[in-house]
């Protein structure tokens, strides 16, 4: 059933904002040493909400870096914060919208990583919010790791 309304939820929200939110990122893989990624929030509707923001969950020890791109928000969170990061347009530009968020990654990376991210939207008195999928890093395999298998 929790299914069935989460999915409900995806294609309602889907169907007021005209496309699901993307994160998306050109680089999956984390250095040992550590170092700076970038995803990439995208989002494209048919029609201007009254309201747009982001919020991405980052995973223990990222911190952000920076905001960037052609739609960078009105609102962002400082350089170094971390945890759960909002962004938010106070004037909402045209479709679509697109930013950059580089991410600090620390040193050592051991597993997976993954970042989540869901678009709120505000229209015609009603709040949305559409989860985008998540964006997966992976730490590199050494070349221990590798002769291994």
């Amino acid at each position: 059933m929790k299914t069935r309304a989460g999915s409900l939820f995806l294609l309602l929200g889907t169907l007021c904002l005209g496309q699901q939110p993307t994160l998306t990122t050109d680089e999956t893989q984390l250095g040992p040493q550590g170092g700076i990624v970038k995803v990439v929030a995208t989002v494209t509707f048919e029609s201007v909400p009254g309201a747009l923001g982001w919020s991405v969950s980052l995973p223990p020890g990222w911190t952000l870096k920076g905001t960037a791109g052609l739609s960078v928000p009105d609102i962002s969170p400082p350089s170094g914060s971390s945890g759960k990061l909002d962004w938010a347009f106070v004037t909402v530009p045209a479709s679509p919208v697109q930013f950059e968020i580089l991410l600090q990654y620390p040193p050592g990376a051991q597993r997976r990583h993954v970042i989540r991210g869901e678009l709120v939207s505000f229209r015609e008195g009603k709040l949305d919010s559409v989860a985008a999928a998540p964006v997966i890093f992976q730490r590199v395999p050494t070349r221990a790791a590798v002769s291994e298998r």
